[in-house]
């Protein structure tokens, strides 16, 4: 959990820095394909550039690399797939 924690305060950190309302960090029970509780940012802001929605995204790997020296594949996954949203490019 702590190590999730990390990685959406990243992602609360850059969302403030972008002048986004943040509410906090959520938590819910995983469905039946996941094991465990996934924690997610609270923040919204309906103003922000693909630029600065990206940076956001990727502020939870950042994060990961800040305090544990990396991310993995399946930490940085749902955030890939939120940039590809954005941009077409899943990086």
């Amino acid at each position: 959990m702590l190590r999730a924690a990390e990685h959406e305060v990243g992602h609360a950190i850059a969302a403030h820095h972008y002048e986004a309302r943040v509410l906090g960090i959520g938590v819910r029970l995983a469905d039946r394909r996941e094991d465990g509780m996934l924690l997610f940012a609270l923040y919204g802001s309906n103003t922000w550039s693909v630029e600065a929605q990206c940076v956001v995204k990727a502020a939870g790997q950042a994060a990961d690399t800040f305090y544990h020296g990396g991310f993995d594949d399946l930490s940085a996954s749902g955030d890939l797939r939120d940039i590809e949203s954005l941009t077409g490019v899943a990086a």
